[in-house]
């Protein structure tokens, strides 16, 4: 015999996922045909694992359109992407956001935002714009 529900004549497990209200919980089931050991007869070993951050995480994730996953996939690891999904608020300590930096030998990186710079460049020849952003950062 098959488990009971599983799909799987003859099957020895199965797995599911089941939710009750949207946005609530979601827990992953397994089923398992055991033998009971003071009987020797077979028995179902059902376990559940309560897996709604992962779901969540997941549900996330995926409202993120694939143009900004490309974008910030470029820019940050997997786990700081993640981490910035995750977040309640955009006042995250800052002791949590330090948590995520790695080190790494001969490597540097700098963010920043130059007032008025997008209008400049647009009004100005490439060459221009290069001669002051080269002049900006060799000093």
């Amino acid at each position: 015999g098959g488990v009971a529900g599983s799909g799987q004549p003859g099957g020895d497990q199965a797995e599911g996922v089941a939710s009750g209200v949207l946005g609530v919980a979601v827990h992953e089931v397994l089923i398992k045909v055991v033998v009971d050991p003071g009987t020797s007869r077979p028995a179902l070993l059902i376990t559940q694992h309560d897996v709604t951050s992962r779901a969540q995480l997941e549900g996330t994730l995926k409202t993120l359109t694939e143009t900004h996953l490309v974008m910030l996939s470029e820019i940050f690891p997997r786990h700081v992407i993640e981490f910035l999904a995750l977040s309640p608020s955009p006042d995250t300590l800052a002791e949590e956001i330090a948590g995520l930096a790695g080190s790494h030998e001969g490597v540097s990186l700098l963010f920043m935002d130059v007032v008025g710079f997008t209008s400049m460049s647009k009004d100005v020849p490439a060459r221009a714009v290069m001669a002051f952003l080269n002049d900006l950062f060799s000093k």
